[in-house]
């Protein structure tokens, strides 16, 4: 598929899923509010008001426990326009704080999702977080860096809860 052709459907899946993409116009000054930009992949980045729709487009195959979602996520709150990576790292950080609490909780998939969620991009490379050693920690049982990960994840989760029903909206499990 060209590079044109993509960017097409790309703009008509993102339309058809509410989300508004500017074009990349010639010339003329740059708008002073902020606009959803887009490239051959979609949306490079996304205003507050439009990333609650993008996030729920980007988080299609993202696994999530039963009972979650991203609901409480507070992307209305955030200053600027959220680039996608940014947007990704969110959602997927997230997810996993996610499948942890449901292995804490004794679900039995969650072990082999943090596992493989190691792989995922907001996770490779190491930097600080190595979910990798979350994971193995939790094979074994637990340890120091799934106890701090399960307590950040867990307030984190308070207050989205809080946040989604404010929003009138189901939080997640």
């Amino acid at each position: 598929m060209s590079p044109a052709l993509l960017t097409i459907v790309s703009a008509a899946a993102l339309a058809a899923a509410g989300i508004a993409v500017a074009s990349r116009g010639t010339g003329g000054a740059a708008p002073a509010t902020s606009r959803t930009v887009l490239d051959a992949l979609g949306p490079r980045a996304y205003a507050p008001a439009t990333a609650r729709d993008g996030a729920a487009v980007r988080a299609a195959g993202i696994p999530l426990p039963a009972g979650g979602n991203f609901n409480g996520i507070r992307w209305e709150l955030l200053q600027g326009d959220v680039p996608a990576a940014q947007m990704d790292f969110i959602l997927q950080y997230n997810a996993a704080c996610q499948w942890l609490r449901a292995w804490r909780r004794g679900s039995l998939r969650a072990l082999g999702v943090l596992q493989r969620a190691a792989s995922w991009s907001a996770f490779r490379g190491g930097g600080e977080l190595r979910l990798g050693e979350v994971a193995a920690e939790a094979s074994r049982g637990g340890g120091k860096d799934v106890t701090a990960m399960l307590a950040e994840c867990t307030a984190a989760h308070t207050r989205e809860a809080a946040y989604a029903r404010g929003l009138g909206l189901t939080p997640s499990t």
